[in-house]
């Protein structure tokens, strides 16, 4: 496939990564949206990529950025099972309050 039009693929790499980066830095922070919308753009930047044919003298770069990516959506999909685990807790919590005081109502009468 052509190449002409497109980043150089060390550039195109570099930028996949920057936005893999971006998307674990607001994973973090617990700002999801942002993350989704980012995972999104890696998306589509490893299609770009992969939509060219890539040279034998970068595979090894790209197969270490591939490998970056699974750390980082490894990372990614760890801190949303801990924020989807501290929503049920506090789901928890909210749920035994209501029935504390729906319990102490109907005692108090």
């Amino acid at each position: 496939m052509s190449t002409h039009g497109q980043a150089p693929v060390k550039r195109q790499l570099a930028n996949l990564l920057a936005s893999g980066r971006q998307m674990l830095a607001v994973a973090g922070d617990g700002d999801w949206g942002k993350a989704t919308e980012l995972q999104a753009d890696c998306q589509r930047r490893a299609h770009a990529l992969f939509e060219q044919t890539i040279r034998v003298e970068d595979a090894a770069a790209v197969a270490n950025v591939i490998e970056q990516l699974k750390a980082m959506h490894d990372e990614v999909m760890r801190l949303c099972n801990n924020a989807r685990e501290d929503s049920m807790q506090a789901i928890g919590g909210l749920n035994q309050g209501r029935q504390a005081v729906n319990e102490y109502s109907e005692n108090s009468r």
